[in-house]
């Protein structure tokens, strides 16, 4: 019986196993046998996601995509290797025990095993701390493949086969995050755009007169209660601090409800108060449900806020990677 490596070593044989990956050109016509190694007593094989990353995956047929961690997928919007374009939509998963589960899926450009790599691969996003799968949308593209238990390697055959095309359902997410852009000074004659755009993020509606700017530096605005009309006093509605926002983890979501409508969910830090309720806490987590189906116009809107103004928790760092 051959005995586990020790971490050391596992961490020196998938580098080096790695380190084969640039070799590669995307084809191979005879097997290529590819060595595993065991984390946790379980076989792992190292990945190479979209030229930057590498992670070690649990070889999963039962899995029917390829299943990357909420902490994997923030590393690969961190380094830039995905775009909006990448982002599909969400499904229901059926677990081993029974349960389902709903995981927003998006396309891996690149997934390289040792000297074979696979173009668009589906992938979907499971909670942080969940297990990397090497799943069937990407396994299912091999012409064979199996796994020498006396060796302990995994032997992919012939060729890789194309990407179909992904089928999207119509509920879209996106972390709104992505895309980030360095802050803009306005001068006072764009303030109407900014305006119009920060309305319909948080009332669904172009109608300026809806919110009140209380400090357009900090991008703090207060949003009326529903049937004031715009005439009801300042300190009743909901405070919303835009940058508070982590716009890593937040997200923009359209729902298939019939009528449909957009979900823009907040995540950071004292992101939502209500003045008229001192006695509540400021809010690291607030939803706004916009009674409309004008998912892109929503992230439109969101877009322009955070480029013409509007900065977040992560502008600091982030923006400085752009220099």
């Amino acid at each position: 019986m051959s005995r586990p490596l020790p971490h050391a070593r596992r961490i020196l044989a998938a580098f080096a196993a790695t380190m084969l990956l640039a070799l590669g050109g995307g084809r191979f016509a005879q097997a290529e046998v590819v060595q595993l190694s065991l984390e946790g007593g379980t076989y792992v094989v190292p990945v190479l996601l979209n030229h930057r990353v590498i992670r070690s995956f649990t070889i999963d047929s039962g899995s029917a995509d390829v299943s990357i961690p909420e902490e994997v997928f923030t590393v690969l919007i961190r380094e830039g290797t995905v775009a909006q374009g990448d982002l599909l939509d969400t499904r229901r998963y059926r677990l081993a025990d029974g349960s389902e589960q709903t995981s927003r899926r998006f396309l891996l450009r690149s997934m390289r095993v040792g000297s074979v790599e696979l173009h668009d691969v589906i992938a979907s996003v499971v909670p942080a701390g969940g297990e990397l799968l090497l799943g069937q949308s990407f396994l299912a593209r091999l012409s064979s493949w199996s796994i020498d238990n006396d060796r302990h390697t995994l032997v992919l055959n012939g060729s890789p086969k194309p990407a179909a095309a992904p089928e999207v359902a119509a509920t879209a997410v996106s972390p709104a995050g992505l895309e980030p852009r360095p802050a803009i000074v306005l001068s006072s004659n764009n303030d109407s755009a900014f305006l119009k755009a920060l309305a319909y993020l948080v009332t669904g509606s172009d109608d300026a007169g809806e919110i009140r700017i209380v400090d357009r530096a900090e991008c703090i605005v207060e949003v009326e209660p529903k049937g004031s009309a715009g005439g009801g006093p300042p300190g009743h509605g909901t405070v919303l601090h835009f940058n508070n926002v982590d716009r890593n983890r937040s997200e923009i979501r359209a729902t298939t409800d019939v009528p449909p409508r957009v979900e823009v969910t907040l995540r950071g830090t004292a992101v939502a108060e209500n003045p008229a309720h001192p006695e509540s806490k400021a809010e690291a987590v607030h939803t706004i449900v916009l009674q409309n189906g004008e998912y892109e116009r929503v992230r439109s809107a969101w877009s322009y806020i955070y480029s013409h103004g509007c900065r977040g928790l992560n502008w600091s760092s982030r923006s400085s990677e752009h220099h």
